[in-house]
C-alpha cells in the first residue's frame, strides 16, 4: 500500500485533524526547548619552550690611535716644511745683510758671531758666508 507522504502510517484519515507533510527535508521535528550547549573552553597547553641563545652583533671596534698618530705626522711634516720655507724666504735677506757687511769692512767671523747672537741657525749662516 502507498501512502502518500503527508500521511502518517500509524494515523488513519478519520482521526486526522489537521495534515503536516512530512517530507524527508523536513524530518522529524522536536517539540520539546532543546537546552542551550555550554560553550567548550579549550585551554591551551603551554608550548615546550626550545632554547633560544641570542646572539650579540660582532660589534667592530674602531682603534683611533693609529689615525691619530697618522695625523701627528702629518701636521708635524707640514709644519717642519713651512719653517723650511720661512728660513728660505729670509736667506735672500741675510744674503743681502751679509753683502753689506762685507762691504763695510767686517770680516765674516764678526758677521757669523752677530748672526748667532741675534738668533739664526748656524747651518744657515755658514751656508751664507761661504756664498
Amino acid at each position: 500500500m502507498n501512502v502518500p507522504p503527508y500521511i502518517s502510517r500509524n494515523v488513519t484519515p478519520a482521526n486526522v485533524t489537521e495534515v503536516i507533510p512530512i517530507t524527508p527535508k523536513a524530518g522529524i521535528v522536536n517539540v520539546t526547548k532543546p537546552e542551550l550547549e555550554k560553550p567548550k573552553v579549550e585551554i591551551p597547553t603551554p608550548v615546550p619552550q626550545l632554547p633560544v641563545t641570542i646572539e650579540k652583533p660582532i660589534a667592530i671596534k674602531f682603534n683611533f690611535w693609529p689615525w691619530i698618530v697618522l695625523a701627528i705626522v702629518i701636521l708635524l711634516f707640514f709644519a717642519i716644511l713651512l719653517l723650511a720655507k720661512r728660513e728660505e724666504k729670509k736667506k735672500p735677506n741675510l744674503e743681502k745683510y751679509v753683502k753689506k757687511a762685507r762691504k763695510e769692512g767686517f770680516s765674516d767671523t764678526e758677521i757669523r758671531t752677530k748672526l748667532i747672537e741675534s738668533g739664526w741657525p748656524e747651518n744657515i749662516v755658514d751656508e751664507v758666508l761661504k756664498k
